[in-house]
């Protein structure tokens, strides 16, 4: 890509060039996917295994897969309260 709109730049996904938002998407996926592949299966359970990673957060569920308990009951909540929310 040649230029980087504003909405590139301030990872705003909803505005900008289609060809930005794909390029974000796409680089995104890639991390995401990289991060997938370092878990590791303890107790049955795939699990991040980096060390600055704080346990108990909807984002590491979504960015790192992270399904140990603390995660998963974070997660739960936050679908919980969106739910509450969309009711």
């Amino acid at each position: 890509m040649s230029h980087r709109c504003a909405a590139w730049r301030h990872q705003h996904r909803k505005e900008g060039c289609a060809g930005c938002r794909e390029a974000y998407n796409a680089r995104a996926r890639a991390r995401r996917a990289r991060r997938y592949a370092e878990r590791v299966e303890r107790d049955g359970v795939l699990m991040a295994v980096r060390e600055y990673l704080r346990h108990g957060s909807a984002s590491v569920y979504n960015n790192w897969g992270c399904r140990c308990a603390p995660c998963t009951r974070s997660k739960r909540v936050e679908v919980a309260a969106w739910r509450a929310v969309a009711s």
